[in-house]
């Protein structure tokens, strides 16, 4: 199961076109044997609102890469 943990806008380089990213991270559960069930977060993945992914670029954390476009995204304030 995925679960939306952040979005944030995002700013294109080529057009200047503001999009939404979203984040996700993947929920594992696992119960103890001895208390309650306890979920904690797995896998991340960034994806815009049109379900486009998104790829962090190393070095620059506020960038990202549209993946198949090689567009490049970065945070907008």
């Amino acid at each position: 199961m995925e679960r939306e943990i952040d979005r944030f806008p995002v700013r294109s380089e080529k057009d200047g076109r503001i999009h939404t990213a979203i984040e996700y991270a993947e929920i594992v559960s696992f119960r103890p044997m001895s208390g309650q069930s306890k979920e904690m977060f797995g896998k991340r993945r960034l994806a815009l609102s049109d379900g486009r992914d998104l790829n962090p670029i190393k070095g620059d954390p506020e960038a990202f890469q549209i993946f198949r476009t090689d567009e490049i995204v970065r945070k907008f304030r």
